[in-house]
């Protein structure tokens, strides 16, 4: 599937927590809030990362997705 959410992000399961953490951080006005937030997202990086490996080896089609599709912030990340 690489339409819809997929076709902005290709883990929009992990975005989608990154983006509450973030929210919640902002609506607490909490340093250590943000922190979370912040370790969140390099615990996504690092477990997408090694997803990405699998899928690879599963899909053929798959490296061609990682190429026109961002891993977690669309059109950034």
């Amino acid at each position: 599937m690489q339409t819809g959410a997929y076709g902005l992000v290709r883990h929009p399961i992990y975005s989608g927590a990154i983006a509450v953490a973030l929210g919640w951080a902002l609506c607490v006005h909490g340093e250590l809030t943000v922190a979370y937030a912040v370790a969140l997202f390099v615990l996504f990086a690092v477990k997408s990362r090694r997803e990405e490996r699998w899928l690879v080896d599963r899909f053929a089609e798959y490296p061609d997705y990682q190429r026109r599709v961002r891993r977690l912030i669309p059109f950034v990340y």
